[in-house]
């Protein structure tokens, strides 16, 4: 709790460095929620489904993302910003990897209803920004914080394009 009432005294690089951080995990949860989306035609063929019963996925994602975060902030706001960055990234990681291995198309959005624990760190992210910087600092940082952590939204679908050159299906 000491570290809460420094954290105005910290040095403008480490505050810069943190900021890198939660920007880099907003960007990686962007990658993970839309790698999937542009196989969607794959994901219909092997699964044996239709395109558009293969977007479940997508609403599943959003629909774990809309209410995870409202039930983890509390314990964020209690345990710390840090543990719950961790450990969100860490199941999301887990997650993602488990539902490349998804035998069933159910298995399959229920792992990626799980991934979407990574909303939270966008949510957290947004909240650690008011922490961190000085008044007249937060509207640049905060500015900066969404425009590199939600273009990892708008490099998904070109990263998943060029795995599916060069390893089809599940890269």
């Amino acid at each position: 709790m000491l570290f809460v009432h420094r954290i105005f005294h910290l040095t403008q690089w480490l505050k810069y460095l943190i900021l890198g951080e939660i920007c880099v995990l907003g960007m990686i949860e962007g990658l993970a929620i839309g790698m999937l989306n542009p196989a969607v035609d794959q994901l219909a063929q092997e699964f044996g489904i239709s395109p558009q019963v293969a977007t479940y996925h997508s609403l599943a994602q959003g629909l774990v993302g809309a209410i995870t975060p409202l039930v983890v902030v509390p314990f964020a706001n209690v345990y710390g910003h840090r543990l719950i960055f961790l450990v969100c990234t860490a199941l999301t990681a887990i997650v993602s990897a488990a539902s490349a291995q998804s035998t069933s198309f159910a298995m399959l959005i229920v792992l990626r209803g799980l991934t979407g624990l990574s909303l939270t760190n966008s949510v957290l992210g947004m909240g650690v920004i008011p922490c961190l910087f000085f008044v007249h600092q937060r509207g640049r940082m905060m500015g900066l914080y969404v425009l590199i952590s939600f273009s990892g939204t708008h490099l998904a679908p070109a990263v998943r394009s060029k795995l599916n050159v060069t390893f089809p299906l599940y890269s």
